[in-house]
C-alpha cells in the first residue's frame, strides 16, 4: 500500500469523528478573512528515533485533514466520492493556501507513532472561491436536476437525429454521454429518458431538433427537471491528413442551459475538438465525444454560478422588546412568512432580546425594505441596519410608542363625550 493511500485512508476514517467538532466561522488571526476552528489528530511514523520528523508529518496530516472537513461541508457526499482524487490533490499540494494558522494542544508518543491534537484555523472563503472556480461548489441539498436535448447528426446521417422526435430511437448519442458525465462528475443530476412519457399528450410541439426556451422548459418541467439544456452535435471530417491512412476529424457542440421555473437562458457553451485516426466513425466520434464534455463543464460552472447567486444568505436579526412574547411571535410569523425568506431560527433568547437567524434569499437591506411594508396590529417596528446582512429590530408596543397627534385626537373625542 501506498503512502499517499494511507494517508488518504487515514482521512477518509477519521473525517466522520471530526465533523462533530466543527466550530462556528470567527475571525482568523491578523486575517480578515474568515476562519474555521476544527479540532483534528495526525499521527506521524517515528523512524530512526527521529521524533522531530514524525512530530511534522503529524501535525501536516492533521491540517490535510482540517482542510479536507471543511471541503466535505460544501459539497455533497456523491460529489466528494467521484472527485476524490483531485480534492486530495488539492488538500495535500495547496493546504497551506488555507491554514490561516494553527497550535498544537497536546502531543504524545506510543510505540513508534506520534501523535498530535491540533486546532486549525482553515479559510473558509478561499475554500469556497477554489471549489467555486473548480465548479465543485452546490450546496448538500441542492443538486440540480439536468434533461439533455442534444440532436446529432453522426457518421452517414443525412439529417440529426434526436430522442424526442417522432419515430427516432430513444438511445443517447456520443455527444450526450459525454456531456452528461461531465456534469454527473461535477455534482450534477441527469435526468433519465429511456421511459419518457409520451409527451403529444401535454400538447408540446417538439417535431424539431433545437425547440424554443419556452417549449423546452415545459417539457422540462414534466419531467421534474431543475433545467433543461438543448443543442446540437456535429461531427465532420477536417481537411487535414498524414500519410495514407490517418485523417483528422472534427466535432463541434452547441449547447444552451434553460432554467426550468422561469424559461429563462442562463448558460451558452460552444466547443469544437480535432481528433486523429485511421478508422472514420471512432475519429468522428471521439472528437464529438471530446467536445462535448468540454461543453459539459462550460455549461456545469455557468449554472453552478447562477445558483450561488440564488442561494439563501444568513442575515442576523436583533430583536428588542420582546418582553411582548406575543409580539415576538407575531413577529417571527411575518418574517418567515416573506416569499425570499427560506428558514428562521433562534439562536439565543433574552428577557428583552433575542437574536433570530433570517436565511433569505435576498440581502439585509431587501429584507428591512420587505418588513417595513408589513403592519401588525398591536405594535410597530423601528428598524437599524448595523452592517452588512445585520439587522436591529426593535419592536414598539402601540399602547407606549403611539403618535401624540393621536393621542390629542383621541383626548378631544373623550371630551365631546
Amino acid at each position: 500500500m501506498s503512502v499517499v493511500f494511507k494517508k488518504i485512508s487515514t482521512i477518509i476514517a477519521i473525517w466522520p469523528i471530526f465533523f462533530l467538532l466543527l466550530s462556528s466561522e470567527c475571525p482568523g488571526a491578523g486575517n480578515p478573512e474568515s476562519s474555521n476552528k476544527i479540532i483534528v489528530t495526525g499521527t506521524g511514523v517515528i523512524i530512526d528515533d527521529d521524533p522531530t520528523k514524525a512530530r511534522e508529518d503529524a501535525i501536516s496530516e492533521s491540517l490535510v485533514a482540517a482542510v479536507g472537513i471543511v471541503i466535505a461541508e460544501m459539497m455533497p457526499i456523491e460529489m466528494l466520492v467521484q472527485n476524490f482524487e483531485k480534492l486530495n490533490e488539492m488538500m495535500y499540494s495547496r493546504k497551506k493556501q488555507y491554514v490561516n494558522g494553527y497550535r498544537v494542544l497536546t502531543e504524545t508518543e506510543y510505540n513508534n507513532l506520534y501523535r498530535v491534537v491540533v486546532e486549525a484555523r482553515i479559510s473558509r472563503s478561499r475554500i469556497k472561491r477554489e471549489l467555486s472556480q473548480m465548479g465543485f461548489l452546490i450546496g448538500r441539498k441542492e443538486i440540480p436536476s439536468i434533461l439533455l436535448l442534444i440532436a446529432e447528426q453522426e457518421f452517414e446521417d443525412t439529417f440529426p437525429h434526436y430522442w424526442w422526435g417522432t419515430d427516432m430511437p430513444m438511445g443517447k448519442t456520443a455527444a450526450e454521454k459525454a456531456l452528461g458525465r461531465s456534469m454527473t462528475k461535477l455534482g450534477f443530476d441527469i435526468v433519465s429518458h429511456d421511459a419518457v412519457p409520451e409527451i403529444k399528450k401535454e400538447g408540446l410541439t417538439l417535431s424539431t431538433p433545437e425547440p424554443d426556451n419556452e417549449t423546452v422548459a415545459a417539457l422540462g418541467k414534466m419531467m421534474q427537471a431543475d433545467f433543461v439544456i438543448v443543442g446540437s452535435a456535429v461531427s465532420e471530417r477536417a481537411s487535414n491528413t498524414m500519410g495514407e491512412d490517418i485523417r483528422s476529424f472534427k466535432g463541434t457542440v452547441s449547447a444552451r442551459a434553460v432554467r426550468v421555473d422561469t424559461g429563462e437562458e442562463v448558460a451558452a457553451a460552444f466547443r469544437t475538438d480535432v481528433s486523429l485516426d485511421t478508422d472514420e466513425m471512432i475519429g468522428r466520434k471521439n472528437a464529438v465525444t471530446t467536445a462535448g464534455a468540454f461543453a459539459g463543464n462550460d455549461l456545469a460552472l455557468q449554472i453552478t454560478k447562477t445558483l450561488e447567486k440564488k442561494k439563501a444568505s444568513e442575515i442576523k436579526v436583533f430583536v428588542q422588546g420582546t418582553g411582548y412574547l406575543s409580539n415576538f411571535a407575531k413577529f417571527r410569523k411575518t418574517v418567515s412568512d416573506i416569499p425570499e425568506v427560506t428558514n428562521i431560527r433562534i439562536q439565543e433568547m433574552r428577557p428583552s432580546e433575542a437574536i433570530v437567524l433570517v436565511n433569505c434569499k435576498c440581502d439585509a437591506k431587501a429584507l428591512a425594505k420587505a418588513l417595513m411594508f408589513k403592519t401588525f396590529n398591536s405594535f410597530g417596528i423601528n428598524i437599524s441596519e448595523d452592517e452588512a446582512q445585520q439587522l436591529t429590530i426593535r419592536l414598539i408596543p402601540e399602547k407606549i410608542d403611539r403618535n401624540p397627534a393621536l393621542k390629542e385626537v383621541d383626548k378631544k373625542k373623550q371630551q365631546d363625550n
